[in-house]
C-alpha cells in the first residue's frame, strides 16, 4: 500500500513538473508565419500552391506576409483572391521595375490586412473589399497604391483601427487613391511629402482625419465621411477640395498655420513653394464654388487655394481669433458668410494681396510660379517659371523654360535691363523700356538660349504683346536699332508679337519703329527707329539762316522804341508846362 501511495506521489510530481517547465520553460508551440512570394508559375489563382514560394508548400494561410515581386513582369496581371475570409500580416510590392505602369491588381474576396502595406517600387491595386485588423501604416515611394477600381463600388472597413499613411511619392504623382468608400470610425492619419486622395463619398465613415503633412484631395462632397468624425490640417499641410460643379463640404474643419491650402485647384503654397504641382480643375470658365457648410475653427492664421473659375465660400461658424485669406498670386475670391463668426476675419468677398518675391541666390533647380498679384524679382538662377495672370516677372538672373501666359507681363532688369531663359514662350505682355543704346543697361533685353515663340498653340493662335516705353526722357535718332529678343543659334522665330508682322511700324511718342524678327544675326528680335517727331517751327530758325533779315529787324525795333521813346519825352514836356 505504501509503495502505490509512493507510485501516486511519485507520477503526481512528474505531472506537475511538466506543467512548471510547460509554463517557464518550454514554449507553447506555433504556426510559422510564411512570407509567401507570388509567382504567378500556374494560374492567377490566390489558392493555386504552386503560384507562391516559400509558402511552407501551401496557398497563404492566416497570418501569413505576402510579397508581390514585379521583377521580370512583362505585363499588367489580374490576380483572384479566391481564397475565403484570407486574414494576411504585411503586403509587400518589391522587385526591379519594369517599362511600364499599372503591374498587378487583386480582384475577388475580401482581404483582412494586420501588419500594413510597402510598396517601393510599382502601383497595385486592391479592387476588393479590404478590412483593417490592428492599427498600421502604409507607406510608399514614388508610385500609387489605389484601393478600389472607378468602375466597382468597394469598401475600405478601417473597423475601429488607426491607419497612418506614409506618402513619399514624387512631386506631382499620388501615394495613396480611394476609390472604395470609407466605414468605420478608425482615425485616419496622413503624412509624408505628396498626396493621398479620396475619390467616393463615405457617409459611413466617422472617424477622425489628420492631414499632418503633404496633402488630402477630398474630390467628392462626402469624401470625409459623416460629419461626426472632423478633419484636421496642420501647418505646412494641404487640403485640397476638387469640384466641377458648385459642391458643398459639410465637414468640421480645424486649420492649423500658413502652410494650409485649400480649394479647387492643385496643391501646396505656390509662391512659398514653388516645386509644388499645381494641375487639374474644370476646364471650362464657369465659376464654380465651393461651399464649406460645417464649423471651421483656426487655430492660425490661414490661407485658402482658389483660381479664376474655383471660388471658396465660408457659411458655417467660424471661430479662432485668427485669420483666413485668398493665398498670394491666386485669382479667385474667398466669400466669408459665417453663420457666426468669433475669428479675426470679417465676413465678406476678399482676394488675394498684391506680394513682391525676390530671388537673389543660384537655385537652378527650383521652379517659379509666379500667380495673380505677385511680382517676381529674379535676381539670381531658378529653374522653369511660369507667369500667369495678373503676375510680373523682372530681373536680371536667369530662369529654365519661360511662359509667360495671357495677362501675365514680363518686364526685365530693374528699369531697364537683361534678363535670361531657355525656352521662352510669350502670351502675355513683353515691356520693354528704352533709355539709350546700350543692350541690359540703357533698354531691357531678353537673351533666350532655346526657342523663341511669341503665341499659343490655339487655332488661331493666341500672339503675345508688345509694350516699348522710352524710359529716362531719351530720344531716340533715326536708322539707330535695339535688339530686344537676342536668339541664340539659328532657329527661327515662332510667331509675331499681336498686330505686328514682319516689317509692321508702330509709333512710340511720335517716335517710329519698324519690327523684324530676322534681325541681328538673322534670328533675332530687332527695332529699328524709321522716324523722329519733327522740331516745332518757333520762327529761330528762319532768323539763324538769314542774318540780313536779322539786321533789318533790329533797325525797325530800334527805330520803333527810339519813336516810343521821343512820344514820351514830347508828353511829358508839356505836362510840366
Amino acid at each position: 500500500m505504501r509503495l502505490k501511495r509512493l507510485g501516486s506521489v511519485f507520477a503526481a510530481s512528474v505531472v506537475a513538473f511538466s506543467s512548471i517547465l510547460s509554463v517557464f520553460v518550454l514554449p507553447a508551440a506555433s504556426a510559422v508565419v510564411n512570407t509567401c512570394t507570388w509567382t504567378g508559375a500556374t494560374d492567377l489563382n490566390f489558392s493555386t500552391v504552386t503560384n507562391w514560394s516559400n509558402c511552407g508548400g501551401t496557398a497563404p494561410q492566416a497570418g501569413d506576409n505576402l510579397a508581390f515581386d514585379v521583377t521580370g513582369v512583362v505585363a499588367s496581371t489580374t490576380l483572384n483572391n479566391d481564397i475565403v475570409g484570407l486574414n494576411v500580416g504585411t503586403v509587400a510590392v518589391q522587385g526591379t521595375a519594369p517599362s511600364f505602369g499599372l503591374v498587378y491588381k487583386i480582384t475577388g474576396n475580401s482581404l483582412t490586412i494586420n501588419g500594413g502595406v510597402t510598396d517601393t517600387i510599382y502601383p497595385i491595386v486592391f479592387d476588393v473589399n479590404v478590412t483593417l485588423g490592428a492599427d498600421q501604416s502604409f507607406t510608399v515611394a514614388d508610385n500609387e497604391v489605389t484601393f478600389g477600381d472607378n468602375a466597382m463600388a468597394h469598401t475600405f472597413d478601417t473597423a475601429g483601427h488607426t491607419l497612418t499613411l506614409n506618402d513619399g511619392a514624387g512631386a506631382c504623382g499620388t501615394g495613396f487613391a480611394f476609390y472604395s468608400s470609407l466605414v468605420g470610425s478608425g482615425p485616419l492619419a496622413i503624412s509624408g511629402g505628396n498626396s493621398v486622395s479620396l475619390n467616393t463619398d463615405s457617409p459611413n465613415y466617422s472617424g477622425a482625419i489628420a492631414v499632418n503633412s503633404g496633402a488630402l484631395f477630398a474630390n467628392s462632397s462626402q469624401a470625409l465621411g459623416n460629419v461626426s468624425g472632423g478633419t484636421t490640417v496642420s501647418s505646412g499641410a494641404a487640403l485640397d477640395f476638387g469640384f466641377t460643379s458648385d459642391t458643398t463640404y459639410a465637414e468640421p474643419l480645424t486649420l492649423a498655420g500658413s502652410g494650409t491650402y485649400f480649394g479647387g485647384l492643385g496643391v501646396g503654397d505656390p509662391v512659398t513653394d514653388p516645386g509644388r504641382c499645381i494641375g487639374g480643375g474644370n476646364p471650362s470658365t464657369t465659376v464654380l464654388t465651393a461651399t464649406l457648410s460645417g464649423p471651421i475653427v483656426l487655430t492660425a492664421n490661414t490661407t485658402v487655394g482658389t483660381d479664376s473659375i474655383h471660388n471658396v465660400k465660408l457659411t458655417g461658424a467660424l471661430s479662432g481669433n485668427f485669420t483666413i485669406s485668398v493665398l498670394p498670386g491666386n485669382d479667385g475670391s474667398l466669400i466669408v458668410n459665417a453663420s457666426s463668426n468669433t475669428s479675426a476675419t470679417p465676413n465678406g468677398s476678399s482676394q488675394a494681396p498684391a506680394v513682391t518675391n525676390t530671388y537673389s541666390d543660384s537655385q537652378p533647380g527650383q521652379a517659379i510660379f509666379v500667380g495673380t498679384n505677385v511680382t517676381a524679382i529674379v535676381d539670381g538662377a531658378r529653374g522653369d517659371t511660369s507667369v500667369s495672370k495678373g503676375g510680373t516677372l523682372m530681373g536680371t538672373g536667369t530662369v529654365g523654360i519661360l511662359t509667360v501666359d495671357a495677362g501675365g507681363i514680363l518686364a526685365p532688369g530693374h528699369s531697364p535691363g537683361c534678363m535670361n531663359s531657355g525656352n521662352f514662350t510669350l502670351v502675355g505682355t513683353y515691356q520693354v523700356q528704352i533709355g539709350g543704346t546700350t543692350a541690359c543697361t540703357e533698354y531691357d533685353q531678353m537673351k533666350v538660349t532655346g526657342t523663341v515663340t511669341l503665341n499659343d498653340s490655339g487655332v488661331p493662335p493666341v500672339a503675345g504683346t508688345l509694350d516699348v516705353s522710352r524710359f529716362n526722357g531719351f530720344k531716340p535718332s533715326k536708322g539707330q536699332t535695339f535688339t530686344i529678343i537676342d536668339n541664340d543659334a539659328a532657329d527661327a522665330v515662332t510667331g509675331t508679337f499681336a498686330n505686328l508682322p514682319e516689317g509692321a511700324t508702330f509709333t512710340v511718342d511720335g517716335y517710329v519703329f519698324a519690327i523684324s524678327y530676322k534681325g541681328g544675326d538673322g534670328n533675332d528680335v530687332v527695332l529699328t527707329v524709321q522716324n523722329v517727331p519733327a522740331t516745332p517751327n518757333t520762327g529761330f530758325g528762319l532768323v539763324a539762316a538769314h542774318p540780313g533779315v536779322t539786321l533789318g529787324l533790329t533797325i525797325l525795333l530800334a527805330g520803333s522804341i527810339f519813336g516810343i521813346a521821343q512820344r514820351t519825352r514830347k508828353q511829358t514836356v508839356q505836362s510840366r508846362r
